[in-house]
C-alpha cells in the first residue's frame, strides 16, 4: 500500500516505476559498471552510480532527462518544492533508492505537470484507466511484482559503458517519441462538447486512432454485417402484410399518411416495408337491416324495415375511398334512406303496402340498385359473359351513365310493414262506410230491376198481344179471304150451273131468271126462315129466324 500512497501523491503514471523502485527489496540494483551483485539487494546506492532494477529502462531514462534539465541546483533553488512534501516522501519511501535530490526532482515534475498539460485533460477518462492498471500492478504480491521486474531485467537490462550509454540514449529518444505521438492523440481524439459522454467518445477515439486502417476495416465490415442482419431479423416481420381471402386492401404510407388508390391488393402475402401499411375492406357482401318511417302517397305514415345486401366493386375501390375514404358504410346507408323516402312518397300508396308487397320490393331494389350502383353496363355485357342479358338490355353506356357510388346492390329485401292502428281504425270505417255503399247501391239497383223487370213483363206481354192480335187479323184476313175466294168460286160454279139450267130450260126471260134465282136462294136458306101471317096487311111473309 505504500506504494499506492507514493502513486496517488505523484499523480503521474511516468512515475509508477520509480515508486515501485523505491520500496525496499522490491529487485536487484544494477551498478555502473554493469556488474550484477545478487547479495547487495537491499543497499541503498547513491543516484549517480546505481540503477534500480525495478524501474524500467525508458522512465529511468525520462528521470534522467527531467533531471539533467532541471538540474540539482535549479530543483534546490526552486520556490515551487514543499520541504515538508519532500519529508514526507522521505519518510514514506523509507529505505528508498532514491536520493533526496531526486525525489525532489520528481515532485518538481509533479508540480510543472498542469504548465504543459491542459487543465481539462489531467482528469480524463483515459489517464484514470491508465492510472488502475498502475494501481493492479501495484496491489500485486511481492512475488508477481518481482517477476514483472526479473522480466524487465531479462529484456531491457544492459551494460552502462561507452555502449550502454548509446543504448540508454537511444531509449530516451523512442521514449520521447512515443509520448509525444501518445499525447497527440490523446488531445486530437478528446471530445469536450459531448456533455455526459465525453469520456466515453473520448475513449472511443483514442482506441480507434491506436489501431491500424486494416483492422478498423475489418470492424467497420463486422459492424455493418451485424448491423444489417439486425436490421433484417427487426424489418422483415415488420415489412410482411397479410390480406385474408374475404378482404381487399389499398396501401397507406405511414408517414405521410398518403393512400395509393390506383393499386388494390386481394387475399394473399406481401411485403410492402416497414413504412407501409394496408387499409382493408371487406370484399364480402356488406348488410344494411334499417327500420324506418315513410309517408305514402296518400300521406299516410307507415313504418317499414328492410335489408340490403351490397358489394364493393374491387376495381373501383380506389374511387370509393377517394369518395368517402372509410365513411362509405354510414353514407350508402343514408343515401338507401334517402331514396326510400323519396320512392313512397311519389309511387307507393298504402294499398301497394297491404297488397302488393313483391310490387314495392321490386319497385325499391330497382331504385337502389340504380341510384347507388350506377346505370352504367358492367364488364359481362360487352364481353356478353352476364348470367342475364336482360339487364344489360336496360343499362346504358359510359357517356351518357350514371357512375353511381361504386358498388353493387344485388339482394334487396321488404321485411316488415307496420301501418299504425290509427289508420287501420279509418280503414275500417271507410270499409263499414263502403258495405253501406253498397248495400243501398244494391237496394237501389234491386229496386230499379224489379221496375226494369216489370216494364220488361209488360213489354213482353204487350208484344205477345200484338203477335195474338196481329195473329188474329192476320188468320180472320186469310178466314175472310178464303170465304170470298170460296164464294166467289161457288157464285161462279153456281152462275155457270144457271147458265147451263137457263139454257137447258130454255129460260131466257130476265125477270123468269131472277124469280128462278129467289127460288133456290130461298131453299138454300130455308132453315133460317119462317112464315106467319101479318095482321097489319093480312099477308103471309117469310123472314129469319130468331
Amino acid at each position: 500500500m505504500e506504494g499506492r500512497r507514493l502513486l496517488e501523491n505523484v499523480s503521474s503514471p511516468r512515475t509508477d516505476y520509480l515508486a515501485m523502485a523505491a520500496q525496499p527489496g522490491n529487485a536487484p540494483q544494477l551498478r555502473s559498471d554493469s556488474s550484477v551483485d545478487p547479495s547487495a539487494d537491499g543497499e541503498n546506492p547513491s543516484s549517480s552510480g546505481m540503477v534500480p532494477i525495478g524501474v524500467s529502462p525508458p522512465d529511468y531514462a525520462a528521470v534522467i532527462r527531467d533531471q539533467n534539465q532541471f538540474g540539482v541546483a535549479g530543483v534546490q533553488e526552486s520556490a515551487a518544492v514543499n520541504q515538508a512534501d519532500v519529508q514526507v516522501w522521505t519518510e514514506e519511501a523509507g529505505d528508498s533508492i532514491l536520493t533526496t535530490e531526486e525525489i525532489e526532482m520528481i515532485m518538481q515534475m509533479r508540480d510543472a505537470r498542469g504548465d504543459y498539460l491542459d487543465s481539462n485533460a489531467s482528469p480524463c477518462y483515459d489517464e484514470s484507466i491508465e492510472m488502475e492498471e498502475y494501481t493492479k500492478q501495484i496491489e500485486k504480491s511481492p512475488e508477481e511484482r518481482k517477476d514483472a521486474a526479473d522480466g524487465f531485467t531479462d529484456l531491457q537490462t544492459m551494460e552502462y559503458n561507452g555502449q550502454g550509454t548509446t543504448s540508454l540514449n537511444e531509449a530516451v529518444a523512442d521514449e520521447e517519441t512515443g509520448r509525444a505521438a501518445s499525447q497527440e492523440i490523446s488531445f486530437d481524439n478528446e471530445c469536450t462538447s459531448c456533455g455526459p459522454l465525453n469520456g466515453a467518445v473520448t475513449s472511443f477515439r483514442r482506441f480507434l486512432a491506436r489501431q491500424p486502417p486494416k483492422k478498423i476495416f475489418l470492424y467497420g465490415v463486422l459492424v455493418t454485417v451485424i448491423l444489417g442482419i439486425l436490421l433484417l431479423v427487426s424489418l422483415l416481420p415488420a415489412s410482411i402484410v397479410y390480406v385474408d381471402y374475404h378482404q381487399i386492401a389499398l396501401k397507406q404510407n405511414k408517414i405521410t399518411n398518403i393512400v395509393d388508390s390506383d393499386s388494390v391488393y386481394y387475399g394473399g402475402c406481401y411485403v410492402l416495408g416497414p413504412t407501409t401499411k394496408f387499409i382493408y375492406f371487406d370484399a364480402s357482401t356488406h348488410d344494411v337491416v334499417q327500420e324506418f318511417d315513410v309517408f305514402t302517397l296518400d300521406t299516410i305514415s307507415v313504418k317499414i324495415t328492410f335489408s340490403m345486401h351490397y358489394f364493393l366493386r374491387p376495381r373501383e375501390v380506389g374511387k370509393l375511398f377517394r369518395l368517402f375514404h372509410m365513411d362509405y358504410e354510414d353514407v350508402i346507408k343514408k343515401m338507401a334512406l334517402s331514396v326510400l323516402r323519396n320512392l313512397a312518397s311519389t309511387e307507393i300508396t298504402v294499398d301497394n303496402f297491404r297488397f302488393d308487397r313483391s310490387y314495392v320490393e321490386t319497385l325499391m331494389h330497382a331504385a337502389v340498385r340504380d341510384k347507388l350502383g350506377g346505370t352504367c353496363c358492367p364488364d359481362c355485357c360487352t364481353s356478353r359473359d352476364c348470367q342475364s342479358n336482360d339487364y344489360c338490355s336496360t343499362c346504358s353506356s359510359a357517356p351518357t351513365c350514371h357512375q353511381g357510388y361504386h358498388i353493387d346492390v344485388r339482394y334487396f329485401n321488404l321485411l316488415s310493414v307496420k301501418i299504425p292502428n290509427a289508420v287501420f281504425e279509418k280503414y275500417l270505417h271507410a270499409t263499414i262506410l263502403k258495405v253501406q255503399t253498397e248495400r243501398e247501391d244494391f237496394i237501389q239497383e234491386h229496386a230499379v230491376t224489379v221496375k226494369e223487370t216489370e216494364q220488361q213483363t209488360k213489354n213482353i206481354t204487350n208484344r205477345a198481344a200484338e203477335q195474338v192480335e196481329a195473329g188474329q187479323a192476320t188468320a180472320y184476313k186469310i178466314a175472310m179471304m178464303a170465304n170470298a175466294q170460296s164464294e166467289r168460286t161457288r157464285q161462279l160454279g153456281l152462275i155457270q150451273a144457271l147458265n147451263q139450267m137457263y139454257t137447258r130450260l130454255n129460260v131466257t126471260q130476265l125477270d123468269r131468271k131472277l124469280s128462278l134465282m129467289m127460288v133456290r136462294e130461298l131453299e138454300a136458306n130455308v132453315d133460317n126462315l119462317y112464315s106467319g101471317y101479318g095482321y097489319d096487311s093480312h099477308t103471309l111473309y117469310a123472314g129469319p129466324r130468331k
